[in-house]
């Protein structure tokens, strides 16, 4: 996920819509929850790279985006922002959430509403994603890994060995899954400009072992991606990764959401939401 490293290093990581960036060339994970998007120092560089690379103009909606439905109004006048603290269902550093809390005032004070969306079946949703993923990294790289076992570390051979075991009906079931609840939580979002979702359950996270404190526990930073990050690829959903400002050292990292095929509006916002709150 280009989300995480832009998380831990302050920087914006884009995640288009599935399917709009061409995936010719790049090594696939998952073929049908892979997507190619940039890492860049702003939303706007990101939506230069994004450009560059479909060869098409990533613009909102009547040119202006949602951001400036009210031009006479608040600069968020209009715009509705949903949280879905189920969708993770996991907890986030206290720090974390006391600077979204703090940044959520900041919006409604220039005039965002802000919701919040239900979430049903999220855990077979997180399961379901993590077996889509085993299942097609094994279909891609069981053959390759197996020729030269030697080229890879034993943590890619052990999640090869857990991947090959998943049968194709599980992965039938498993998409099955993901389908009924794209349905559903995408027509939750009719209405709404862009979701809200802590990019990582932490701060950057230590070096030593890649975890990232939660409380009093330490939690591993790319673990956390199966809930915090992973359901924007399940949905189809572009998602774009923001510098959030907590007061401490390390960098922290809010995602905004939008509905499949909104990339440019969802652009559009984010850079406002930097800008206005810069």
């Amino acid at each position: 996920s280009n989300r995480s490293p832009a998380a831990t290093t302050g920087l914006v990581g884009f995640k288009p819509t599935n399917g709009l960036v061409d995936p010719s060339g790049v090594h696939p994970t998952a073929p049908s929850l892979d997507v190619t998007g940039p890492i860049a120092a702003t939303v706007e560089d990101a939506r230069i790279m994004v450009e560059a690379l479909t060869g098409m103009a990533l613009t909102g909606r009547a040119s202006t985006g949602p951001h400036r439905r009210s031009s006479a109004g608040s600069p968020l006048s209009g715009v509705v922002l949903a949280l879905c603290p189920g969708l993770h269902g996991s907890e986030v550093d206290p720090p974390i959430a006391r600077g979204l809390e703090s940044w959520l005032g900041r919006l409604r004070g220039l005039g965002a509403a802000i919701v919040e969306l239900p979430a049903e079946g999220v855990e077979a949703f997180v399961d379901a994603g993590l077996t889509i993923l085993q299942y097609e990294f094994a279909r891609h790289y069981r053959s390759l890994i197996e020729q030269a076992p030697e080229r890879v570390g034993d943590a890619a051979r052990s999640f090869l060995d857990s991947s090959a075991r998943i049968a194709s009906a599980e992965f039938d079931a498993a998409q099955a899954v993901r389908e009924r609840f794209r349905l559903a939580f995408l027509d939750r979002m009719r209405g709404v400009d862009a979701l809200l979702v802590p990019t990582s359950p932490g701060f950057a996270p230590r070096l030593c072992d890649e975890s990232t404190r939660v409380g009093n526990d330490w939690v591993g930073f790319g673990a956390a991606g199966g809930r915090f990050r992973r359901w924007a690829n399940m949905l189809g959903m572009p998602a774009v990764a923001i510098p959030l400002d907590c007061g401490e050292a390390l960098p922290a990292s809010i995602q905004l959401a939008a509905r499949p095929g909104e990339d440019g509006p969802l652009l559009d916002l984010a850079s406002a939401l930097t800008a206005d709150l810069a």
